[in-house]
């Protein structure tokens, strides 16, 4: 597809410590539909596109990375709501970032996000591959944690076994 710079909508984030937005930008897909893309991470001080135009590409792209569900409704009464008209976004609304970014009229929209993959975008903004995708893996926790208080649970037995009864 072709991306539409023009609509780029900016979600507060953290990247490495620092403070910035993911940048989505409306994809146009061939036939017609489009798509929000996480392009990746820029810092606070280069959200204005002018001031990263090498990464401004053009021209027909393919984009490889990660579908992602869009959120039903607001995570969390503790987030600010999305100012819309700074564009600038706490929580990823799809409709009304589509709806902000200047579509064509009765435009389709794919019902997914992508996350960009770590493909270098040109001049190296923004910094795609940002999607962390980790999976606890617990196990050896919880069989340490059952195994432990079955050993003390062994020991205390043992102890109370070895004690010789009262006498009354």
């Amino acid at each position: 597809g072709t991306f539409l710079h023009s609509g780029e909508r900016h979600f507060y984030a953290t990247w490495e410590g620092d403070a910035g937005f993911n940048v989505y930008t409306p994809l146009a897909l061939d036939d017609g539909r489009f798509v929000l893309i996480n392009r990746g991470f820029v810092p606070y001080d280069l959200k204005d596109a002018a001031k990263r135009a090498k990464g401004q590409v053009t021209g027909k792209v393919t984009v490889t990375g990660l579908a992602r569900n869009p959120l039903p409704a607001k995570p969390s009464m503790m987030l600010p709501d999305n100012d819309v008209a700074k564009n600038i976004f706490y929580w990823k609304d799809r409709d009304v970032m589509a709806a902000s970014a200047g579509l064509p009229a009765g435009f389709t929209l794919v019902p997914i996000f992508i996350d960009a993959d770590k493909t270098p975008n040109p001049g190296g903004l923004p910094v795609g591959g940002v999607t962390i995708i980790d999976l606890p893996n617990s196990h050896l926790q919880y069989a340490v944690t059952w195994y432990g208080l079955a050993a003390a649970l062994a020991a205390i037995l043992v102890l109370r076994l070895r004690r010789p009864a009262k006498e009354d």
